[in-house]
């Protein structure tokens, strides 16, 4: 695997971001600071291999301002807006960028959507340490992206076992046969397929479609990255995944803050039978 792509950057730049952080906030005081109440169910909110309706998606809408491939997504950017309208729309769940130095996003944008909003949400960030579920947990996420490419095995089990013990979920993502096999053998229950190529940035969905076929059916699954139209969805729907993550699509729908854009777009992929 190519240790100078993208991935492996923002790795290690992350755990110098989460050791500084520490220094500030020690794990010990934010153990005490983590909610007691109980987020609601992330797993829930998607669908199984075994409940598939075409009148029945999950789509799971992200709020993120920037990203490496694509530069600045948003120029009227208001994280709270946006998440109030994709729950208005139908969400499932929400899914917050919380990387500040790569996708411009802030810890504290999930803190104020999880004030507000009532479906769950997926912290969508570069997971390298426990501290950050816990943190995770403290600003009111009910679930946490954790990448395999970034993660050994026995880490990724670790985390899985941490996610479990908080009340939360775990959103495993692959990018290739191998990656799903470290997922598999860790026991994900939730596995996200990204369609991109972050060696390139290149997406592929004839990749992600491939890949489920080889995933147990008693596995959840979320296509990832690229989505952009309802042929696109029905397209992994044929291979049994029913639950979608999707951000530049409907936050470009909504240019110079238009919400009605959002909405419109949520609602036509919705509709994807």
């Amino acid at each position: 695997m190519n240790k100078d792509n993208i991935l492996f950057k923002i790795a290690d730049y992350k755990r110098k971001e989460v050791d500084f952080i520490k220094q500030r906030q020690p794990l010990s005081i934010l153990e005490r600071e983590t909610v007691s109440s109980k987020p609601p169910s992330f797993s829930k909110a998607l669908f199984s291999r075994s409940q598939l309706d075409k009148n029945k998606i999950a789509i799971i809408a992200e709020v993120k301002r920037a990203s490496p491939s694509k530069g600045v997504i948003a120029l009227n950017f208001d994280p709270l807006q946006l998440a109030l309208t994709y729950q208005q729309s139908g969400a499932a769940a929400i899914s917050v960028l919380t990387d500040a130095f790569f996708f411009w996003g802030d810890p504290l944008h999930l803190r104020r959507i999880a004030n507000k909003v009532s479906i769950p949400i997926l912290r969508k960030d570069f997971i390298i340490d426990p501290y950050q579920i816990l943190e995770a947990r403290m600003l009111g996420a009910s679930a946490v992206l954790l990448i395999a490419a970034i993660l050994s095995t026995e880490q990724l089990k670790e985390y899985l076992q941490i996610t479990a013990q908080r009340g939360m979920d775990a959103l495993v993502e692959i990018h290739c046969q191998e990656e799903l096999d470290k997922a598999l053998e860790a026991d994900a229950q939730i596995i996200g397929i990204n369609n991109r190529d972050l060696t390139n940035f290149e997406v592929k969905l004839e990749t992600g479609i491939r890949l489920i076929k080889q995933i147990p059916s008693h596995k959840k699954v979320v296509a990832e990255s690229g989505l952009k139209t309802k042929s696109d969805l029905g397209s992994f729907f044929d291979v049994g995944c029913a639950n979608f993550l999707i951000g530049t699509s409907l936050i470009t729908a909504g240019a110079a803050g238009d919400m009605a854009g959002v909405q419109e777009k949520l609602h036509s992929l919705l509709s994807v039978s």
